[in-house]
């Protein structure tokens, strides 16, 4: 029997907790330590903890002070600030660990990470939870058998909408930092972070591999009374040198669920969120093949299955520090490449968004539907709003991110 325990049972915390009281039912681990840091409001699933036997703890640090070589697993799903800190504390605690994506807001804290797994001999996997569903790994093995041929590029786009309760929810929603701490919440790096990943780990050659990128142009835009972007078309160059784009925002009334297109020398594969992927050879006998769309449900207890089986078998695949660090280098290098710019009012609109008055960007479904069948960014469109500069950032050596541009802005007037 495996022992696991979980950091936190509210927010989207509480999908973790039902797979584990799903698996706990079945028998297939056993929940044996839980943090609670709001009991009051979290009543139902604290009695529904204790009826399986679970101990409650107030914090991280008397959990492990009492259960410390007692756990198999510690599932972590908490605010990114604390990603690193509290993965780094249970791996010492002789505890394996599955993360809430992002990994960690800064590359030097996913090395820590790393390091901490060399020390221990413990893992972390990571919750890009895409990964784990049938069909994205079958797309994964056709495009590395050469299924559409050589990838030559991949582009994704997408609009989920988000009113001011989404920033308003808890202390670092769309903040650069938290205290002392890099967060770096953004449309990139948190709500729509899987569909970059994504792209990242189907543009790698091999199977279970992420592509490595080379460099990075971005074009940052703000609409939102937030610390960070809320608007990104961001540019990729890999190591192998494929390029990929992705353009976001939540500074929309309009939603268009993220779709993505992989073009190759002899085919295609098109898909939108909770759909099919579609992969069409091209040539003389043209061919289509679909990889019907997983359940979330079902790819979340996927994921579990996995990490469980991950801890006696280290030839399980999971999500892993090193792959995902691709996802957070490019994360660290959109601030490295362009400043945050901010909408000129006269393209701002306020709209109604889940009951709630939003602000938005003008004709912002037409363009970023361009920048993606164009492979552009938004300045290179001629938009008017698009008034951003960036450089192309060479990840070469990268290793630290110092934030020292958007300190310097921060201190000079209170945003980035």
């Amino acid at each position: 029997m495996k022992y696991v325990a979980i950091i936190g049972v509210t927010g989207y915390a509480r999908v973790h907790l039902d797979v584990c009281l799903e698996h706990h039912g079945a028998g297939r681990l056993r929940l044996r330590a839980a943090v609670v840091v709001n009991p009051d409001e979290a009543a139902d699933r604290v009695e529904a903890l204790r009826s399986v036997g679970c101990r409650i703890y107030p914090d991280d640090d008397s959990m492990w002070a009492a259960e410390s070589g007692n756990i198999d697993l510690c599932i972590i799903p908490v605010p990114i600030a604390l990603h690193a800190s509290m993965s780094i504390k249970a791996l010492r605690a002789g505890a394996n660990v599955l993360v809430e994506k992002p990994l960690a807001g800064t590359v030097q804290e996913v090395h820590a990470m790393m390091e901490a797994e060399r020390e221990t001999g413990r893992f972390i996997a990571v919750g890009f939870q895409d990964m784990y569903s049938p069909e994205v790994k079958a797309v994964k093995a056709a495009l590395v058998e050469g299924a559409v041929g050589d990838i030559r590029s991949i582009h994704c786009f997408g609009l989920w909408p988000r009113p001011p309760s989404y920033y308003d929810r808890n202390d670092w929603a769309g903040q650069l930092k938290v205290g002392e701490n890099w967060v770096l919440d953004s449309p990139v790096s948190n709500a729509m972070a899987h569909f970059l990943n994504l792209e990242l780990f189907f543009g790698a050659v091999g199977f279970w591999e992420m592509a490595r990128p080379a460099f990075v142009e971005a074009d940052l835009y703000r609409v939102k009374p937030v610390a960070n972007f809320d608007t990104a078309a961001i540019r990729i160059t890999t190591m192998e040198g494929l390029g990929i784009l992705f353009t976001v925002s939540h500074a929309c009334d309009v939603r268009v669920d993220p779709v993505m297109r992989i073009e190759g020398s002899a085919g295609r594969v098109e898909w939108s969120h909770c759909g099919p992927f579609r992969l069409l050879r091209d040539g003389a006998q043209p061919h289509e093949t679909i990889f019907p769309f997983t359940d979330y449900a079902e790819v979340r207890t996927n994921m579990m299955n996995q990490v469980l089986e991950r801890l006696d078998d280290p030839s399980v695949c999971v999500c892993t520090t090193a792959m995902a660090l691709s996802h957070t280098s490019v994360v660290n290098a959109l601030y490295e490449s362009a400043r945050i710019t901010d909408v000129p009012l006269e393209w701002q609109k306020s709209k109604e968004v889940n009951g709630e008055e939003s602000l938005c960007l003008k004709d912002l479904p037409e363009a970023i539907q361009t920048a993606f069948d164009e492979g552009k960014l938004f300045r290179e469109l001629g938009l008017p709003w698009a008034r951003g500069h960036g450089r192309k950032f060479n990840l070469a050596g990268y290793s630290h991110f110092s934030g020292g541009r958007l300190e310097e802005a921060m201190s000079a007037g209170g945003m980035a």
